[in-house]
């Protein structure tokens, strides 16, 4: 989706929400909607805990679209 920056005229693309998925199966349509269920508000831990390959809230987490090895166990 390319939209026109207002008063700059630069295009850039927009980025996507990506899927997230829990390490028990569980898919959320958001890093959002991910946080929202873990912590009760929208904080930054589930992106961290995706980057570092550590756990939040007790579970790791993954992109639900990209499969690695680690995502496997």
């Amino acid at each position: 989706d390319l939209r026109m920056s207002r008063g700059l005229g630069d295009v850039y693309k927009r980025q996507g929400k990506k899927r997230v998925r829990r390490d028990d199966g569980k898919i959320f349509d958001s890093i959002a909607a991910a946080s929202m269920s873990a912590y009760g508000y929208a904080g930054s831990g589930i992106k961290r805990a995706i980057t570092t390959g550590r756990k939040a809230k007790g579970h790791h987490w993954y992109w639900a679209d990209e499969i690695s090895e680690d995502s496997q166990r």
